[in-house]
């Protein structure tokens, strides 16, 4: 009954699934120094100065500023636990987890490769051997079963190295670190994986700007330069990507929210335009190609000034992505009246967390439509199970989203702008994630 084209999958990160965090001649990255948390404790970025003085500073998704204290160097610290040292596993049983995959019968499979164990410290000459082989083998083993791989480049993994020597990518010199990454990547396993995507969440730069970006100054003036840097990083990698093969298709990934007025008031239109304005910034830059004018006046407002050239914005308006992919976790209502009790909060700045509230729903079906895009989402208990079709191809989103306080499903809409350039195939990427 369903299109030919339709796709079914799964997916994983490397910062919470691979494990294998100091094997095989991997660097250390971010979300390596990363502790746990839980329902009550926030997760924690854990450094030493050269003092010898040593910390933890609270990372809470969401939150206005997040900063390490003045010289501090994140670094693994005895008596934390950090949850992506062991992951599941999957380095050392990514053929029984591939296996399990097929069984399921998924024809996709969404991953992600660990930037610092191709290039231990994000920026070398020459690649890890044995990174690059380990990715191979998982490929090969995709191959075995038919599961398409859909890669991701960087999902929250930007190299500790990087971090500590340049604080991450608001400084420049990440963008053609990362494109000389990919340049690796794309010409090692040519033939072997043909849909790829730059950044997971890219929006995270807003909401969680040291997993999003590796920055230790999450100031706003950092989050819009380590945005801008990112947007210049992914249109090289679509020219190299079309360059080194031309049935390569490179996407972005949004970490979308539906949002809807409480009422018919229009303080409350209002209050939901200016959130969607926040949220789908990155994907009119990265799919449009150009910086929106509301964005633009928010950074004169504010007083930002990028560090950027010319030849940026010819590479964005050249080289956008061929497809747009998005995890979907909630759907918010946004109300103007103080009467309203704040729940929760999406994925828009924590300025208009104080009038957007979550809609908790236990089991919905909705189905939108528009002439380019078909978007289904059924939401089952704490499973939202979505698809997306665009250009002929599309994929199923799976995300479990735990039992966290406050935390609620919900479905997208077709006013979220999803859409494929040019040629594209219009590939919406699958997504299975746990948060706790």
């Amino acid at each position: 009954m369903l299109n030919k084209n339709f796709t079914w999958g799964g997916a994983s990160a490397a910062n919470q699934y691979e494990g294998g965090y100091n094997e095989g001649g991997k660097g250390l990255n971010a979300v390596d120094v990363l502790t746990n948390g839980s329902n009550s404790e926030p997760r924690k970025v854990t450094w030493k100065k050269p003092n010898g003085e040593t910390g933890a500073t609270p990372l809470v998704w969401g939150a206005d500023e997040f900063k390490l204290p003045e010289g501090a160097i994140p670094q693994i610290l005895d008596d934390y636990y950090y949850p992506s040292h062991q992951g599941t596993d999957f380095y050392h049983h990514y053929k029984e987890d591939i296996k399990l995959i097929a069984d399921m019968g998924f024809d996709v499979f969404r991953l992600s490769m660990n930037w610092s164990r191709i290039l231990p410290n994000g920026d070398d000459e020459k690649p890890n051997e044995e990174g690059l082989e380990f990715y191979d083998k998982i490929f090969d083993e995709c191959a075995k079963y038919d599961i398409e791989p859909l890669v991701t480049l960087s999902h929250y993994e930007t190299p500790l190295s990087l971090i500590t020597r340049f604080g991450g990518w608001n400084d420049r010199h990440l963008i053609d670190a990362f494109a000389h990454y990919a340049d690796i990547v794309m010409n090692y396993y040519k033939g072997k994986v043909k849909y790829w995507l730059t950044f997971n969440e890219i929006n995270a730069m807003d909401m969680a700007p040291y997993m999003g970006g590796g920055l230790i100054n999450g100031s706003d003036q950092n989050r819009a330069q380590g945005a801008h840097n990112q947007f210049v990083a992914s249109s090289k990698v679509v020219k190299l990507a079309h360059e080194i093969d031309p049935n390569n298709q490179v996407g972005m990934m949004l970490a979308y929210s539906a949002i809807y007025p409480y009422t018919c008031d229009p303080e409350d239109q209002l209050l939901v335009m200016k959130a969607k304005q926040e949220m789908l910034f990155y994907s009119d830059v990265q799919m449009r190609g150009y910086y929106p004018t509301s964005r633009l006046k928010k950074y004169e407002r504010e007083g930002i000034k990028l560090n950027d050239t010319p030849e940026d914005y010819k590479l964005l308006k050249k080289y956008p992505c061929d497809f747009l992919s998005f995890s979907c976790y909630s759907a918010r209502r946004a109300s103007s009246s103080s009467r309203v009790k704040f729940v929760a909060r999406a994925f828009v700045p924590a300025s208009f967390a104080s009038c957007i509230f979550s809609s908790t729903i236990s089991s919905s079906t909705f189905l939108a439509t528009s002439s380019s895009v078909t978007v289904v989402s059924v939401t089952i208990g704490a499973t939202t199970v979505g698809c997306g079709s665009s250009s002929g191809v599309s994929s199923v989103v799976v995300s479990s989203v735990g039992s966290v306080a406050g935390s609620s499903t919900g479905a997208t809409s077709s006013s979220t702008g999803v859409s494929s350039t040019g040629s594209s195939t219009g590939v919406s990427s699958s997504s299975v994630r746990s948060t706790v």
